[in-house]
């Protein structure tokens, strides 16, 4: 599905979209923790720790909370701010940070959006919803040369844009399942179980695709729940894909997806394994159960965490993309009524954007 919203400026149209599926060769990196520092797989890696560098953080003007999602070649950023403020319809939005400047991306007639993923030429993916809100409203979306283009997989209720390469490929996820409505029924409580499903559906999940040349290609990592419960995150130049999956007992794990090759990505332990971004080089972020982040670049391993780092107590760090420079962006969430600077009151919880380059 396909919608062209015309702007101040002229670009290129969608045309029609078809699924296709993937091919399903698989095999396995792990990744470990070994006490405090992260070791990858392969034969022999290093590891170090990122405690002594500061990110540079990245808060749009006047918002109370940011997010950075995406970034390309030449540094430019894009991601999402709110504003908590119950008398205004629309408080998320999306934006661009390019040369020092803020722009705000709001998708026309939109309640809400977020900005993804950028490339090279500017083009930019994201997300917006309708007056049905965010859990049943989604959509995706590109905007290139000043003109939107919705971007919908087909038959799905729901589909995300999250990532785009200086091809134009675009990754992302759409699910065709609707919430049922019927209480009880979505989450793991007796009449869930009773209807033979021992673990709910996971809306944030569906099917992985690539869209490219107006076709839809499925990525779903073989053996994932359902058949599906997949997404695909981001998209390198050279078409490797970076994401998520869950398994049967709706584990999450990541998986890279190299010339129709999937490969496994783990940790082992408690924590469950997201990947989020991957550049030209292969160098590859994520996450674990967004506490702390992870840099993998050809078996060594930095382990991204900004806790006693940033002012505040920082309780999680979110790497969400790396450029071809190496730059990483994403956010940290700091404080909490929970948790107390040592000697201090409580600190609000609040949400920053960063940029970091481990490579200075």
């Amino acid at each position: 599905m396909c919608t062209i919203y015309q702007t101040q400026l002229a670009g290129k149209t969608a045309g029609s979209l078809c699924p296709r599926s993937t091919m399903r060769h698989m095999a396995r990196l792990s990744l470990g923790f070994l006490g405090c520092v992260l070791v990858a797989g392969f034969g022999q890696s290093t590891a170090t720790l990122a405690e002594t560098v500061v990110p540079t953080t990245i808060d749009y003007p006047g918002a109370d909370r940011t997010r950075v999602y995406g970034i390309n070649k030449a540094g430019d950023i894009v991601g999402t701010y709110e504003v908590f403020n119950p008398a205004v319809l629309v408080n998320r939005h999306g934006f661009l940070l390019a040369n020092g400047h803020f722009t705000t991306i709001d998708f026309p007639g939109g309640f809400g959006t977020e900005a993804y993923g950028i490339n090279a030429s500017g083009q930019i993916v994201g997300v917006y919803w309708d007056n049905q809100g965010a859990e049943l409203g989604r959509h995706g979306f590109l905007l290139s040369s000043g003109r939107f283009t919705r971007i919908g997989g087909p038959h799905a209720v729901v589909t995300q844009a999250l990532g785009i390469n200086d091809s134009g490929q675009i990754v992302g996820v759409y699910t065709v399942k609707a919430p049922s409505g019927i209480p009880g029924s979505e989450a793991g409580a007796l009449l869930f179980r009773l209807l033979g499903h021992p673990y709910p559906y996971n809306y944030e999940y569906g099917h992985g695709f690539i869209y490219a040349n107006g076709r839809f290609n499925n990525v779903d990592f073989p053996g994932a729940a359902r058949g599906e419960q997949t997404l695909a995150g981001a998209i390198n130049t050279a078409g490797q894909v970076a994401g998520s999956y869950l398994d049967r007992n709706y584990v999450t794990h990541g998986f890279m997806l190299t010339k129709g090759n999937y490969i496994n990505v783990d940790v082992p332990g408690r924590r469950q394994t997201y990947l989020t971004g991957v550049n030209t080089a292969g160098q590859v972020v994520g996450h674990l159960s967004y506490t702390t982040g992870f840099l993998w670049d050809q078996g060594r391993v930095t382990v991204i965490d900004f806790t006693n780092v940033v002012p505040g107590v920082s309780v999680t760090t979110v790497p969400c993309a790396i450029n071809d420079a190496g730059q990483i962006v994403g956010w940290y969430g700091a404080g909490d009524a929970k948790y107390y600077v040592p000697g201090g009151p409580a600190t609000p919880y609040h949400e920053h954007g960063f940029i970091w380059n481990p490579n200075r």
